[in-house]
């Protein structure tokens, strides 16, 4: 009866503590931006993330190919948030340049132009991922 007893006690304790480590959890929100080159010339896009760290501070350049769809970056926010965030909030700046060196006029700010797409990956502790893409094509040189 004893021991009985002891192993209830102890597997209380146990759920009680795996509550309070599961509902503790902040959760996070993953965001991913994409560009997708839809045009017949290579772009270079050249853009800065809004991270507080070093390697973020200078500007990242990625070449894409025609054709081709290439993720910028990825960043990892605490806590599980449903909203996908503003382009500006993720971006400092971002230029694209065709072949020939034109610097598209895009308005890579807005998020009408920008595919969003939010994926609730887990409950508890609550995972988002939030994926950005930005189509560019020849018009956007224009």
């Amino acid at each position: 009866m004893c021991a009985f007893s002891f192993f209830k006690k102890f597997s209380d304790i146990c759920l009680v503590g795996l509550l309070i480590a599961l509902t503790s959890c902040e959760g996070n929100t993953r965001y991913e931006v994409w560009v997708s080159n839809q045009s017949e010339d290579q772009l270079r896009v050249e853009h800065r993330s809004l991270m507080l760290s070093i390697a973020d501070s200078v500007i990242a350049t990625n070449i894409v190919s025609s054709g081709e769809t290439k993720m910028l970056f990825v960043t990892n926010w605490l806590g599980g948030i449903e909203q996908p965030a503003e382009p500006g909030q993720l971006l400092d700046s971002m230029a694209l340049f065709n072949e020939e060196g034109m610097q598209s006029l895009h308005p890579w700010r807005e998020s009408r132009v920008w595919l969003i797409e939010s994926h609730h990956d887990r409950k508890i502790p609550s995972q988002w991922r939030h994926v950005y893409m930005l189509r560019v094509g020849s018009d956007s040189f224009e």
